[in-house]
């Protein structure tokens, strides 16, 4: 994201014809290919990064395949529907959308953890609003 503010071509980078941002983007769009072969948290957050580059170049249909869901999804949280993302469809399999209080409890993960899958669950939320 942090290339997207910075000159169109970098000097310490060989990235012609691709300006910096199209060669990082490329480069983490290969690796996510990898990532979601066994995804971890990490990979969501990376799919919500790509997610907001691409709606934010104007590619809104690879945004929303990213990210995107559907409000019948939200209204009762079903897996069923067609019309998942990939980032919250890899929530629900990672069980971002469970109270992990229990597992804080029985020091099976930190409560920093568990607070921060609640957070990246609900950020992939209110992308979607």
């Amino acid at each position: 994201m942090g290339a997207a503010f910075v000159s169109r071509y970098h000097p310490s980078f060989v990235t012609f014809p691709k300006s910096l941002v199209s060669f990082f983007v490329d480069r983490a769009r290969g690796s996510l290919e990898k990532e979601l072969d066994d995804p971890s948290v990490a990979t969501i957050q990376a799919i919500m990064v790509l997610s907001c580059h691409e709606v934010g170049n104007g590619n809104k249909s690879r945004g929303w395949l990213y990210s995107g869901m559907t409000c019948e999804c939200l209204g009762n949280m079903s897996q069923t529907d067609t019309d998942l993302g990939m980032a919250i469809r890899l929530a629900f399999d990672l069980a971002l959308h469970l109270d992990m209080s229990s597992y804080v409890s029985a020091a099976q993960i930190t409560a920093a953890e568990a607070d921060m899958r609640c957070r990246l669950f609900w950020g992939i939320v209110t992308t979607e609003q």
